[in-house]
């Protein structure tokens, strides 16, 4: 694939990325789901593209799904995790220990989610009683049911890439 082609692709991927973003609008629970959602189509552009394209879509569409999100939380766990978790996932399967490669999984999606929790605290002023179930302080039980669901997600994802490389791969490049 040459640049211009690699650029084109990188383009689309932020396009259809900073889209699905701005559904918050429209679809008001979705504010876990559509950042993850929004993360897999950056699968393309780090297999077809390389890590230097990637990054540059996942900064571009961090940027535009910041300014032109309806919803900052939404954008905001777009921007702190699921934007560029493709990449990390990418680089951290290169390390060939498998407990290293989960340590380093598991590592950048806790600090993501802790610094997501202060932010969306103290900069977009989200009310602590969001976090309050029942009468009790809950985000340490958040942060373990994160967790699990980040392990589940890591295996979706891992399914898609593969089906990406069997199935739609041919597909997609056949037309570029």
């Amino acid at each position: 694939m040459n640049r211009t082609v690699k650029i084109a692709l990188s383009g689309i991927i932020c396009a259809l990325t900073v889209v699905i973003i701005m559904l918050s609008g429209i679809i008001t629970v979705g504010t876990f789901a559509l950042p993850a959602l929004a993360g897999l189509p950056l699968i393309i552009v780090v297999n077809e593209c390389g890590i230097k394209y990637s990054v540059a879509s996942y900064f571009i569409s961090a940027l535009f799904a910041f300014l032109f999100a309806p919803d900052k939380e939404t954008a905001l766990y777009y921007i702190m995790f699921f934007g560029y978790y493709p990449i990390v996932k990418c680089l951290a399967e290169r390390i060939k220990n498998r407990i290293a490669h989960w340590a380093v999984k598991f590592a950048v999606f806790n600090a993501a989610m802790v610094s997501a929790f202060f932010i969306s605290l103290f900069v977009l002023s989200v009310p602590k009683d969001s976090f309050t179930v029942f009468g009790f302080y809950v985000p340490y039980v958040f942060l373990i049911a994160g967790n699990f669901v980040f392990f589940l997600y890591d295996f979706a994802l891992s399914s898609m890439i593969v089906m990406y490389i069997r199935k739609w791969r041919k597909r997609i490049i056949k037309k570029w």
